[in-house]
């Protein structure tokens, strides 16, 4: 049987700083390998390709070699950031090139929007724009002849979203090309409803989160594929925060079924209870992502990431603490943002030092605006608290854009604070801990990894010694 094409665009180069050990990053494209997975159980033969860093040009060739561009089926085009759009038109343009008659489906909902003349113009080379999530439409996007009676596509006037799924797609990672050198994701649940001024998530409403029988079962088929136990999948979602009871069902279900897999997860520092984190803890959790973001009052206000920053910082001050009583992994997010100022960032600096020792590393970065529908409020924003927009036509031409976060703090000043403050509160092997557990190849021994950062200035590392 015919197979169906899926590709994740990669990108030309890493969106900070240029080092080599950027290139060892692979981000799990979850959301197109379960649509990919769907089609797998309803007979078809799907292969997933991610570009990751692979230049577009090669990557064509690599799959007009295996037959792949040549089929009757559209190939599905996953375009994940705005990042990836460059390398998205290389590779639609190479590819149509050798194949003028292929079809290009394009998808990529926080890139695409419902915007399909703007997608268009930055990828000339596709046949059509798919908006939104698109398990329940994906068989019908086979046939292009019946393009135009599948709704919430650029070339249908019916802009209306799919309805929300009974169940989130379970991955087959089979389907996936060099599999084995990714660790597994599982989707735990979609969108957030927070309410934060930088996240787009924030203001789409979170919806029920998958059963623990659901993670159970996809735990156990991670093993089967992988053909070992020694995985640590990452609860997928925008922010993690089940109940004690769906806990306590995860914990009880574990040992019932004696897994003991080691997972991640990314959430808001208020957003789990002391209990519910020793139950966790006893069903496998090692690694939380803590979406921090600030610890100045006057930022988290900003952020609209709390009404109560004392409140929102205690609660934070409280779970960190058990988090090291546990073993559990904390590495901090943390997020400069328009308003930032000197008393802003030492105010951060200052918590971050008082909980150092519960701390496994901290990540850094300062806000982009992008092209979407939480933009406008951004900045106007950054207007009122006298930052700037460093390129504005940026916005519309290539869908983002760095800002200068105020009239103390430009952007080149905050990038190098960011890595300054990763710089202080990591060191190497730390780094590697936090990366090779998720995003590392698994191949990738600690060995190679100081092999590629000796060669790289240490300023551009985010780690100390």
């Amino acid at each position: 049987m015919e197979k169906v094409l899926f590709v994740s665009a990669g990108m030309l180069s890493p969106k900070k700083t240029y080092n080599p050990l950027w290139k060892q990053h692979l981000y799990l494209n979850y959301g197109l390998l379960g649509l990919a997975s769907l089609l797998k159980e309803q007979g078809y033969r799907p292969y997933l390709v991610q570009g990751n860093f692979t230049a577009p040009e090669l990557l064509v060739h690599q799959l007009a070699e295996k037959r792949l561009l040549e089929g009757r089926y559209p190939v599905f085009l996953s375009v994940p950031s705005v990042f990836a759009s460059v390398w998205a038109d290389n590779f639609c343009k190479c590819a149509k090139e050798e194949y003028p008659e292929m079809k290009i489906v394009v998808g990529g909902r926080w890139v695409t929007g419902t915007d399909g003349k703007w997608i268009r113009k930055q990828i000339p080379n596709i046949d059509l724009v798919v908006y939104g999530a698109a398990e329940n439409r994906i068989k019908y996007l086979l046939s292009s002849e019946h393009w135009d009676t599948i709704p919430y596509t650029d070339i249908t006037s019916v802009l209306r979203p799919e309805p929300r799924l009974a169940s989130l797609p379970r991955l087959d990672y089979r389907i996936l090309e060099d599999y084995e050198e990714y660790q597994p994701s599982i989707e735990i649940s979609r969108g957030c409803g927070k309410g934060c001024t930088f996240c787009v998530e924030g203001q789409v409403r979170g919806t029920y989160i998958n059963p623990p029988s659901h993670v159970i079962q996809s735990i156990i088929d991670c093993h089967l594929s992988y053909k070992t136990d020694n995985i640590h999948p990452y609860f997928e979602a925008s922010c993690f925060r089940p109940s004690h009871e769906w806990a306590k069902e995860l914990c009880d279900m574990c040992k019932e079924r004696e897994i003991k897999t080691q997972w991640r997860c990314e959430t808001r520092v208020d957003a789990l209870s002391e209990d519910t984190v020793a139950t966790l803890a006893e069903a496998g959790l090692k690694v939380i992502d803590f979406g921090l973001e600030s610890a100045s009052p006057k930022q988290l206000l900003l952020m609209n990431k709390t009404k109560d920053p004392k409140k929102y910082l205690s609660k934070a001050s409280r779970v960190l603490k058990q988090c090291k009583s546990l073993g559990i992994w904390a590495k901090m997010n943390v997020l400069l943002y328009p308003g930032e100022d000197s008393r802003s960032i030492a105010e951060t600096v200052s918590w971050l030092e008082s909980h150092r020792d519960c701390i496994k590393g901290v990540s850094v970065g300062s806000t982009v605006v992008y092209r979407d529908v939480s933009s406008s409020r951004l900045l106007q924003l950054t207007k009122d608290v006298g930052g700037a927009v460093v390129e504005e036509s940026a916005i519309e031409d290539r869908g983002w854009s760095e800002l200068n976060l105020s009239r103390e703090l430009d952007c080149d000043a905050a990038k190098g604070i960011s890595v300054d403050i990763s710089k202080s509160f990591m060191r190497k092997m730390d780094y590697f801990d936090l990366k090779s557990f998720t995003y590392f190849p698994r191949s990738l021994t600690f060995d190679t990894f100081c092999t590629i950062v000796n060669g790289i200035e240490n300023k551009f590392l985010p780690f100390s010694e």
